[in-house]
This record gives structure tokens, C-alpha cells and sequence, in this order.
């Protein structure tokens, strides 16, 4: 083989040579500095992680898990961050510190713990302003986190209102703390108060609707009964106030075992009797005229003095039986007595009567006739339904005859 043939080849087998050689470098280069990356990174990793602990802080784990999200020590950092994070809120006294943990780990290890702890310091605060106002809010706003302190904050809340609720005195008041709080230990207490309250309100109120409608809605208090017997007193309280028979025998068929029946009875006897002696007090006749007139039966027969007028009874509660007498006058003297009797004249009646007067002889002229009528006697009687009752609280009274303004339309004078 000669000498050029030789180089040739030689030459060709160098620069392959050195051809493989470079690129073989290239990649074992490419890898070191990877390597020494890798090294570099692992090495900051465990640098900052051990100054983090070093420091033992919340800040300075925060720094490594910043710089570090994807490091060696993550879940330890993590921890570490959390628990001293806690431990500095609890040694922060404001409330805003525990606050602002529980929105960085709402769902960490120490979560639960730190609403707890919150809920107690927010309720001590609450406890030293005591108001209703603060507690109402401070349950709404831990509504689905229930602890020992809502429970704490919603009995001082129901006894609160409980107890504003009798200061003020207002029956509403309490009947919302019942509708509001059914399951409070408070309620039997509620209650006994409201029907206290409520006796109270209806007594003052000095009405009978009042009274019967505390009666239906509490029947079997221990009230119910004072106040039955409070309505029987104002019953008979008024029904003697008013002196009249109609109230007074309306008040026996309302109560008739009442103590004071036979007080009553007697009463009506004795007002009974008045009225029989002094009956013309209250028995009037009016407007009398006489007039000449036939008998509806006789055509036949002469005329007859006719003797008209009007009776009337201004009592409330009797009825009266009055004789009438009726005389004409003749010469210097009476003659021609004449009764009539008039039964059932009812409380505040008026009623027309007419009767003939006995015959007469030697009296023609009807204008130069004179005559008198008078009461010869009356008779008291007493029935409740002849009665005009005015409306006495206790006795129920609810009929046309009882006092009242009713004003009625009338046709307009308008064309």
C-alpha cells in the first residue's frame, strides 16, 4: 500500500474520530450541568428548609413553602405554618386574628379547635354587653356551627327576651317568645306569665268581651276561676248600680247559686212594694178628650160621652194594672163615676184607651161639659222580658234595647 493511501485513510479515521469525540462531549456536557442544577436545587431546598426551622416561625416556613412549593419538607412546612400561625392568633387578643386563621385553614387540622375558641371569646365580649340585639346576631352567625357557646348564648337570649318581655308587660311580647323558642326551658314559665299578663290586661280593660275571651283561651288556669268570680262581682256591682229589676233578676238567671240570692230577691220585693205605693210617679195620662158618640152596637141608641186619652208608663222594668176613673161635672158636683181598668201597661209603653161614660140626663152641650180623669189605682208586676236592660258588663246583655248610636241612611233631598 503506498504512503498516500495510507494518510488518506488515516486522516478520514481522525476526523470521524474527532467527530464522534465532540458529540459524545456535547451530551456528557448537556448532563453535568443538569446534574449540577439538580444538585444546586436540592441543595436550596435543604438550605431554606433548615433556615426555616431555625427561625421556627410562621413567616418563615410560609417563605419556603412560596419558594418551594414542590420541596422535599412541603407537608412539614405545612404543618409547621398552620400550627404556629394557630398558636400566634391565640396569643393575638383580637378577635380578628383567630378570624383570619380560620379563612387561611378553613379546612385545616386546627380549624375546628379555633372556632371554638373564637365562638368562646366573641361570647365573653357578648356576655359583658348582655343585649338581645348581640346574641341574636351572634347566633345567626354561627347558625350551622353549633357549640356549647351557642348554646349558651341562645339561653341567655331566651331569658333575656323572656324577661323584657314581663318588665314590659306586653301579652305579644310573650306569645313571639312561644311561637319562638318551643323547645326553651323557659316555656312553662312563658306561659304561666302570659296568662298572669293577660288576666291583668282583661281585668283593666273593664270589658265583658275582654273577659269571656280570657275564659276560652285559658279554661283551666287557676285565673279562669278569679276571673269568673271577678265577672259575677262586676255583674252584681253594676246590676245594683243601676237599680233596675231587669239587671238585677237577669243577674239570679245568670248566677243562681250566688251568695247574695236572697239579698237580691228581697231587693226586688221591696222595689216591687214602692211601686205599688207610689205607682202614680210613674203611670200618666195624656192628652184627654170627650166626644159625643153612639155605641158601635146600638146605631140606634143616643149619644154617649166618649172619654179618649193616652196612658203611659215611664217605668224601665214594671209592668202596671191601672184603673182609670172618669166623672163629669154637674151643677156644683160629680156625677157619672165611671171605671175602666187598663192591664199589662209594659215598661215605657203608651197606650191609647177610649171608654163611655155612664148615661147622664140634663147635660147636652158637649163644650160647656166638664170632666176629670184620674188614676183610682195601680198594680206592680215584673216580667225580664218587658224589660229595657241597658248594657251591664258581667250579664251579657246583647238585645235591640241596649243603648246605642246606629245612625240610618236616608234619601237624598237632591234632585
Amino acid at each position: 500500500m503506498s504512503f498516500s493511501k495510507v494518510y488518506k485513510k488515516f486522516k478520514f479515521l481522525l476526523i470521524l474520530i474527532i467527530v464522534l469525540i465532540f458529540s459524545g462531549c456535547g451530551s456528557f456536557i448537556n448532563k453535568t450541568v443538569k446534574n449540577q442544577v439538580a444538585l444546586a436545587t436540592k441543595d436550596s431546598d435543604l438550605v431554606t428548609f433548615r433556615n426555616a426551622m431555625k427561625e421556627h416561625t410562621s413567616k418563615s416556613y410560609e417563605m419556603y413553602i412560596k419558594h418551594h412549593p414542590n420541596g422535599k419538607f412541603i407537608r412539614r412546612a405545612k404543618y409547621w405554618f398552620e400550627k404556629l400561625s394557630y398558636e400566634e392568633a391565640l396569643g393575638n387578643k383580637n378577635l380578628n386574628a383567630l378570624s383570619g386563621f380560620l379563612k387561611k385553614f378553613s379546612e385545616g387540622n386546627f380549624a375546628s379547635q379555633a372556632e371554638i375558641i373564637l365562638q368562646k371569646r366573641e361570647f365573653g365580649k357578648l356576655r359583658i354587653q348582655d343585649k338581645i340585639k348581640g346574641y341574636d346576631k351572634f347566633l345567626k352567625k354561627y347558625k350551622r356551627k353549633r357549640s356549647e357557646w351557642t348554646e349558651a348564648a341562645q339561653q341567655r337570649l331566651e331569658r333575656l327576651t323572656l324577661d323584657n318581655a314581663r318588665r314590659i308587660k306586653n301579652p305579644k311580647l310573650l306569645y313571639y317568645f312561644i311561637y319562638d323558642f318551643p323547645s326553651s326551658p323557659h316555656l312553662e314559665e312563658a306561659k304561666k306569665y302570659l296568662v298572669q299578663i293577660r288576666f291583668q290586661k282583661s281585668v283593666e280593660s273593664g270589658l265583658e268581651r275582654e273577659w269571656t275571651k280570657f275564659l276560652k283561651e285559658f279554661p283551666e288556669s287557676e285565673e279562669a276561676i278569679r276571673m269568673k268570680e271577678h265577672i259575677q262581682n262586676q255583674a252584681l256591682r253594676g246590676a245594683e248600680k243601676s237599680g233596675r229589676v231587669g239587671a238585677l233578676v237577669r243577674f239570679l238567671r245568670l248566677y243562681p247559686q250566688s251568695v247574695h240570692r236572697n239579698r237580691i230577691l228581697s231587693a226586688v220585693t221591696i222595689m216591687t212594694r214602692q211601686r205599688d205605693k207610689n205607682f202614680k210617679n210613674w203611670i200618666s195620662v195624656d192628652r184627654l178628650e170627650l166626644a159625643l158618640s153612639s155605641p158601635r152596637k146600638c146605631k140606634a141608641c143616643s149619644p154617649r160621652y166618649l172619654i179618649k186619652g193616652v196612658l203611659e208608663n215611664s217605668d224601665s222594668d214594671f209592668a202596671f194594672d191601672v184603673t182609670l176613673q172618669a166623672s163629669l161635672r154637674k151643677s156644683t158636683s160629680n156625677c157619672c163615676f165611671t171605671n175602666y181598668k187598663i192591664t199589662g201597661l209594659k215598661p215605657g209603653e203608651k197606650r191609647s184607651f177610649s171608654f163611655f161614660v155612664k148615661k147622664v140626663n140634663g147635660i147636652t152641650e158637649l163644650n160647656k161639659t166638664q170632666f176629670s180623669v184620674h188614676i183610682l189605682s195601680g198594680k206592680a208586676s215584673h216580667d225580664p222580658s218587658w224589660s229595657k236592660v241597658f248594657q251591664i258588663q258581667g250579664l251579657g246583655v246583647a238585645s235591640e234595647s241596649v243603648d246605642s248610636y246606629n245612625p240610618k241612611k236616608v234619601r237624598s233631598l237632591e234632585k
